[in-house]
């Protein structure tokens, strides 16, 4: 069975589903939410704390590009799991949300099987679900589901995040 952007494609001599392609292929790339937008503000006075911390689960469902950009506005990262404690409270908040999974912050982009925050720092702190990482193609990015486990998965997903920052 042929997906419907294959189907798509092999249409892609009419102009008019030419144009349509690259107007998807366009609202694909940009931003679910813009600057301004109140839902930032929204997150910040959502926010738990913990240990000197400040974490909100954000629902929106984004790519982890979007959700780290998205974070930044909050002034913060996507959030970073350096301790036992932190792991357990970040997978208590995970479990409260309507989407099974949320994006941490880590990456093995850079070199396969080297997983490392998105500012270059070395992970030290993991809870990686049976078989994983499983370094599958294209697998870069870091989820965590209810359970508190993590799985690598393919950065393009769209899933909710969880945010993190110091005041």
């Amino acid at each position: 069975m042929q997906s419907a952007l294959a189907v798509a494609s092999s249409g892609e001599g009419d102009p008019q589903i030419r144009d349509r392609l690259e107007q998807l292929r366009a609202e694909a790339e940009q931003p679910l939410v813009g600057p301004a937008d109140p839902i930032d503000e929204r997150t910040r006075h959502a926010a738990v704390e913990f240990n000197g911390h400040h974490f909100a689960r954000v629902e929106q469902k984004m790519t982890v590009a979007q959700a780290a950009s998205y974070c930044q506005r909050v002034d913060g990262h996507l959030v970073r799991i350096e301790t036992a404690a932190e792991q357990q409270f970040v997978a208590r908040l995970v479990a409260t949300g309507a989407d099974r999974t949320c994006w941490i912050d880590g990456s093995d982009a850079v070199s396969e099987g080297a997983w490392q925050f998105g500012d270059g720092w070395q992970m030290s702190c993991a809870n990686w679900s049976p078989n994983e990482p499983n370094g599958g193609r294209g697998e870069h990015a870091v989820v965590m589901s209810r359970d508190g486990r993590w799985s690598d998965v393919n950065s393009g997903r769209r899933t909710a995040f969880v945010c993190e920052w110091e005041d």
